[in-house]
C-alpha cells in the first residue's frame, strides 16, 4: 500500500493485526538477541513516526509551529532581553 491508493479500511485491518501482535506486558523477551532487538527497536521507531504523521495530517486541527513553553530557558531569556530593550534606558 503506498500513499497513492490509500485505503483506511486496510489500514484500520492492519492496525487490529499489529496490536494481537503485540506481546502483553508480561511477556518474556529476553531470548530474543540484542541484533534483532535493535532491528526491531528501529523499525519501531519508524512505524511510531509514520503513524504520528498521519495521525497529525488526519486531525482536522492544524498544531501551530511553535508553542510557548515557559520553562524553556532559551524561550525566556529571549523574552526577558526583549522586555529590557525595550524600556526606558536610565543613565
Amino acid at each position: 500500500m503506498t500513499r497513492n491508493d490509500f485505503d483506511p479500511a486496510e489500514l484500520s485491518a492492519a492496525l487490529r493485526l499489529l496490536i494481537k501482535a503485540l506481546p502483553d506486558n508480561e511477556s518474556d523477551l529476553s531470548g530474543i538477541k540484542a541484533s534483532r532487538r535493535r532491528n526491531l527497536r528501529l523499525e519501531i521507531g519508524k512505524a511510531i513516526e509514520q503513524l504520528s504523521n498521519l495521525s497529525r495530517e488526519l486531525d482536522p486541527i492544524e498544531q501551530p509551529p511553535v508553542v510557548f513553553d515557559p520553562s524553556d530557558p532559551d524561550t525566556v531569556g529571549t523574552l526577558i532581553a526583549r522586555t529590557m530593550l525595550e524600556q526606558e534606558r536610565i543613565p
